[in-house]
């Protein structure tokens, strides 16, 4: 099953979001991530591991940050593998993913029924995937309407 853990706070937030995913870890997953913003940038790690691997990569990259989403998955689209983990980004459109910083993070629980039709939409607008997931769409819808309202972005999706 997946989870989802979020929060917010004055402190970095890293080591409440892996213990979070360290609490759901008995629900069973094939994989996990943490995603947070600081300084105006999103960073993240992601593994098909335990999220005890989870919480070495995250201090091994000094992933750090004040506001942040986790997430663990059991795949629905896509394989279990270290692309198809969430949370996914989105780096707007035109752009691969190494040249652009990310404008979007996205954990998601469910499924997309109309992935495929957005997908070939998004990639008619230059959206460039790099997993098989149907998380990413939304991650790449949102940015695609995103216009410095990320409310207005997500209702209107």
């Amino acid at each position: 099953m997946c989870g989802i853990v979020g929060a917010v706070s004055t402190r970095n937030i890293v080591p409440v979001l892996v213990q979070g995913l360290q609490r759901l870890e008995y629900r069973g997953y094939d994989s996990c991530g943490v995603a947070v913003h600081a300084k105006g940038v999103l960073q993240r790690a992601r593994s098909t591991s335990r999220v005890s691997e989870l919480a070495e990569q995250v201090d091994q990259g000094h992933v750090e940050g004040l506001t942040g989403i986790a997430h663990t998955r059991w795949a629905t689209h896509g394989a279990p593998a270290v692309h198809n983990a969430h949370p996914h980004f989105s780096h707007g459109s035109g752009a691969a993913p190494e040249q652009r910083a990310a404008r979007v993070a996205l954990v998601h629980n469910g499924i997309i029924e109309n992935h495929d039709e957005l997908r070939a939409a998004l990639q008619k607008l230059g959206y460039v995937f790099a997993s098989q997931t149907d998380t990413e769409v939304i991650a790449h819808l949102i940015d695609s309407l995103y216009q410095g309202d990320l409310l207005a972005a997500v209702k209107a999706a």
